[in-house]
């Protein structure tokens, strides 16, 4: 039984989030282990095929069924840019708290401000783009192997960028106390 069949939802590319856990949960409290009829093997494939259906590329990795997929997102620019950025960032959280001069700490906190500001706009960058692939995906029939295959490409790296952009974004917001 598949990811879609385990948890009773249609075999397309635009899954509303909410009715993948609705789904989830309906089933979860039948087949929790601590349930009276649960079943631990049962559950945990259940939470496989939820995460699995949660993540859009896997899930469109899933109904593309193996169709050749680009290796580069429809929109590489916004790639280089968090490829430009994100080293700064690493370098300045490196660099942490370190002991210095007023000026010198002045001057540390105006270039973390500085990148806070660039990282906010690019993860503003990846969420407009997240809203076009998604919109996208809605129009998309689940026959569309190759259209499938290059939005599973599009959202593995809007979900990693988006990933990389919140963590920097948050050790930013930790080293600035």
């Amino acid at each position: 039984m598949d990811s879609f069949e385990l948890l009773g939802l249609p075999r397309q590319a635009w899954l509303d989030p909410a009715a993948i856990r609705a789904a989830f949960q309906e089933r979860a409290r039948v087949l929790h282990p601590d349930a009276a009829a649960g079943d631990e093997a049962a559950f945990a494939r259940l939470n496989a095929a939820c995460q699995e259906l949660g993540i859009v590329s896997r899930r469109l990795r899933l109904l593309a069924a193996g169709a050749e997929a680009p290796a580069v997102p429809w929109d590489p620019a916004l790639g280089f840019e968090i490829a430009g950025l994100l080293p700064a960032v690493d370098a300045e959280l490196a660099a942490g708290n370190a002991p210095g001069n007023p000026l010198l700490t002045v001057l540390r906190a105006q270039r973390r401000r500085d990148l806070a500001t660039r990282v906010a706009a690019l993860l503003a960058g990846v969420a407009r783009r997240r809203e076009q692939a998604e919109a996208e995906l809605r129009r998309l029939a689940p026959g569309e192997a190759a259209a499938l295959a290059g939005m599973a490409t599009e959202f593995a790296y809007l979900e990693r960028w988006e990933e990389q952009l919140r963590r920097r974004e948050l050790e930013l917001r930790i080293l600035a106390g």
